[in-house]
């Protein structure tokens, strides 16, 4: 079964294709359908991470009737007691902030987003509290197979 969060992740995905060749009217009517025209960031947060590669976090955020400033992800691992702020680029519908592998090197990494707005309100995920309750990755060390000789 599909939950509410994936089914609204995959319409704000597809609302900048489908809105691409349509007009304002049918623009503006479709962004309030998915949250009341209201700032909101759609993401689904990542359960593990491969340890020391290249991986890859992403969102879709929708302005509602504010104008966009910055979006930002604030990073630290398990050893770390301060988050990283870093800024995510925008790519296809989608902003996307790219791991390197130095940053998955502990056991955990914890993360939240937020994205500001030009009247300086800030919408976060998670949506309460993100410092003290962010999202937590569980970071997977993979075994390496013995080659046959």
């Amino acid at each position: 079964m599909i939950n509410k969060k994936v089914i609204l992740l995959l319409i704000a995905l597809a609302l900048p294709l489908y809105c691409q060749n349509k007009p304002d009217s049918i623009k503006s009517s479709s962004a309030k359908i998915l949250v009341n025209n209201k700032p909101h960031i759609y993401h689904i947060p990542l359960k593990k991470l491969p340890y020391n590669k290249f991986s890859e976090i992403e969102c879709v955020v929708e302005p509602g009737s504010q104008k966009l400033k910055t979006v930002k992800i604030f990073i630290r691992d398990s050893r770390e007691r301060i988050f990283k702020e870093f800024p995510m680029q925008y790519k296809n519908g989608r902003y996307i902030f790219k791991l390197i592998p130095e940053m998955v090197r502990a056991k955990y990494l914890y993360y939240f987003i937020t994205a500001e707005f030009t009247n300086f309100s800030i919408v976060a995920f998670p949506h309460e509290n993100p410092q003290k309750k962010p999202v937590k990755v569980n970071i997977i060390k993979t075994k390496r197979r013995q080659q046959k000789k």
